[in-house]
């Protein structure tokens, strides 16, 4: 919108003041040059005219007024005015993930930094938080790019299922497909709402960004398939399939793109054209996956029949399958290095396959129900992330058999969707719980009492807190005792119920031993703690529990 003049019949500078345009991410006015606006103390209230003409009370005295200036209350109001004819919005905080600062860090520092050795040691605590580089400055070690770390849920004013998440290429902002046919824009920032808009009449199914960052496709549950600009401007509409379309992916070049379908085929489309050049068939059941190779003329598919295929587009032939997989393939993705494949499937297993011998290279186990959703990191290509249908978000090192980390109740139902933000920093996940989440990674300095626990059970009133102390030992990660009082933080303080306790002067809460965490990588698994007159009490810095051994 452009900026609008007022003035008036005087000639003084200060009566021609630019209107601010309102912005939408945060709800300021940007641009201002007028003198501060002061409420008087005293004085009555001066009747003043906006710009339309109609008459308005200010809170500005009169003598206030005169100090800046004949006009400067018609000046005021025009500021105040609004386009639409409603007042403008508050400015309100919003919670955000700035990146910038890391970004300049890194470039400030990456001449002299060699290798890993040459990086600034990042101590756990809030000081260090200025020496935190962007994830692609940790290549050597890809854990410091897990995102556990619950920053917002964005959820439309009308629910729908979340069915899949994609950022724009730049990162500023993220575009959710619902159920309802609708596009939504967040805020890459804030993750506040921007703008919605009826893309397809049926349930967005799936959604990709060509390799040039110039055209986005999109398909729903009829089988439309849909080409937008970067400005969301649709310029074209194919009737691709029969039924439902699960999948679509892009060639490397982005001449020619792929999607899959219920009607259990895969077609090849010639992108600038808009027509179907080959039809792939041989699934058995409902194709629910596909995957362009990132340099080959090679796909990837996966299906309800458990297989997973492989393919070339040019000649539409067959020339692999493979049967890991014993139930529905949900998901698969390829590695940007070409040569690993993720798969996900309902028999509640993560595969990794690669295509050099065929055979998979590793089974990650761990997810207790079907898993919905797969995708790699796009720097760090050993770490996988998953979505499980219980709402479990789980992180993987290809390489290591055991869990990296989980977010057990990141949503309460399934997962469909998951997307790393392009510079690696944020994870978005869409539910079937209609939200949308972003996580982060940690910062130094961050507790486990800033972990996402939306879903825990809390402490019951009725319940005593020895037995609450129980259950707290019955979970694993859980700290017993708290940087704050109680016990997670939640209640008063836990004194002692029995003999056989620390004293609350001789626990570890005091600020002695946990005012600030400690890195515990160089040090052993056991910390001895102040001893009582009986007992030597230990404890377990992985499991966060207080254990006691009789002499």
């Amino acid at each position: 919108m452009a900026a609008m003049t007022v003035s008036t019949s005087e000639t003084m500078p200060w009566e021609d003041v630019k209107l601010a345009q309102n912005d939408s991410n945060t709800g300021l006015l940007n641009g201002l040059n007028t003198p501060p606006q002061t409420f008087a103390e005293k004085g009555e209230k001066m009747d003043t005219e906006d710009i339309s003409g109609d008459t308005i009370r200010s809170g500005y005295s009169r003598k206030y007024a005169n100090r800046h200036g004949p006009g400067y209350g018609n000046n005021v109001n025009a500021q105040r005015a609004v386009f639409d004819g409603k007042r403008m919005r508050k400015a309100i905080q919003r919670r955000t993930v700035d990146f910038n600062c890391s970004i300049g860090k890194y470039q400030q520092d990456r001449i002299w930094i060699r290798d890993q050795r040459s990086m600034k040691l990042l101590r756990p605590k809030a000081d260090f938080i200025i020496n935190l580089l962007p994830p692609s400055a940790y290549l050597h070690n890809p854990v410091n790019a897990v995102a556990t770390k619950y920053v917002h849920t964005s959820t439309n004013k009308n629910r729908y299922p979340v069915n899949v998440v994609r950022w724009t290429p730049e990162g500023r902002r993220l575009i959710t497909g619902l159920s309802s046919g609708e596009f939504t824009l967040w805020n890459g920032l804030t993750f506040n709402f921007e703008t919605i808009l009826q893309a397809h009449e049926s349930a967005v199914r799936a959604m990709k960004w060509s390799h040039n960052d110039n055209w986005m496709v999109t398909a729903d549950h009829k089988g439309i398939i849909k080409y937008w600009q970067s400005n969301m401007n649709n310029l074209k509409m194919i009737e691709g399939h029969k039924e439902a379309i699960r999948d679509l992916s892009f060639a490397p070049t982005d001449t020619k793109f792929a999607t899959c379908s219920d009607d259990r085929t895969i077609k090849i489309w010639d992108f600038n054209e808009g027509i179907e050049e080959n039809v792939l068939s041989g699934h058995g059941l409902d194709v629910k996956a596909v995957d362009w190779h990132p340099y080959k003329s090679l796909l990837a598919s996966g299906s309800r029949d458990s297989l997973i295929k492989f393919w070339d587009p040019k000649s539409g032939k067959n020339v692999a399958t493979l049967h890991g997989h014993k139930n529905n393939i949900l998901g698969l993705q390829w590695n940007k290095n070409g040569n690993w494949l993720g798969t996900a499937s309902r028999d509640q297993l993560v595969k990794v396959y690669d295509i050099r011998t065929m055979k998979d290279l590793q089974t990650f186990r761990g997810h207790n129900k079907e898993v919905c959703s797969i995708t790699w990191h796009p720097f760090h290509e050993k770490l996988l992330t998953t979505g499980g249908s219980d709402g479990c978000l789980m992180n993987w090192i290809v390489g290591q058999d055991e869990l990296v980390e989980s977010i057990e109740y990141a949503h309460d139902q399934n997962i469909w969707s998951l997307d790393w933000h392009p510079i690696g920093h944020i994870l978005v996940s869409g539910s079937n719980d209609h939200s949308t989440r972003f996580w982060t990674r940690t910062r130094p300095g961050d507790t486990s009492q800033e972990k996402f626990q939306v879903n825990r059970p809390k402490m019951d009133e009725n319940m005593s807190k020895e037995s609450a102390i129980d259950d707290e030992l019955k979970m694993p990660g859980v700290q017993l005792f708290s940087r704050y009082n109680g016990v997670d933080g939640s209640g008063d303080n836990l004194d002692v119920v029995n003999d056989e306790f620390i004293r609350s002067e001789e626990r570890l809460i005091n600020d002695q031993y946990l005012a600030d965490p400690m890195d515990t990588s160089f040090m052993s698994t056991e910390l001895p703690l102040p001893h009582s007159q009986d007992k030597d009490y230990l404890f377990n810095i992985k499991q966060q529990q207080l254990n006691s051994l009789i002499k």
